[in-house]
């Protein structure tokens, strides 16, 4: 497992392709994840994928709208 923060900035096409867990807070990256987890204080308060995150959780939607 390789856990990476902003991971897509510098890689080449054959590492983006490959799976990786993504800490990011940017909503175009976030938009396009199978699984969102959520974590607030250092806690996993939800996952989802963005559309069910976005539609059931205020939390990320008040993220989504600060960035």
């Amino acid at each position: 497992m390789l856990i990476l923060d902003e991971p897509s900035k510098g890689l080449d096409q054959r590492s983006e392709q490959q799976s990786l867990i993504l800490i990011t807070h940017k909503p175009l990256l976030l938009k396009q994840m199978d699984k969102i987890v959520l974590m607030q204080k250092g806690k996993i308060i939800d996952s989802g994928s963005h559309q069910q995150l976005q539609s059931g959780n205020l939390y990320y939607r008040q993220l989504l709208s600060y960035f």
